[in-house]
């Protein structure tokens, strides 16, 4: 998964901002090749972390702005990085 806050409107800025989610690790998680095969599970939190957090600002960007504020991470200890 290789969206960018960037390629979203201005709106999901706001929405984004929640997130910690710095690019630098952001880029690191999505050139992590995922396959069926077992991996570290802090690597595996931190890539659902990133899909939580890119999968939510979108859906509040262009689906529904009046959804709850989210509570944050799934795995809040592992971040994304």
């Amino acid at each position: 998964m290789t969206s960018a806050i960037t390629e979203l409107p201005s709106r999901a800025q706001v929405v984004w901002d929640r997130y910690e989610c710095p690019p630098e690790k952001t880029l690191i998680l999505a050139n992590t090749v995922t396959r069926l095969k077992g991996m570290d599970s802090t690597l595996q939190e931190r890539l659902i972390n990133w899909g939580y957090a890119i999968c939510d600002t979108a859906m509040r960007a262009w689906v529904d702005r009046t959804l709850a504020k989210p509570g944050g991470f799934p795995f809040p200890v592992s971040g994304v990085g």
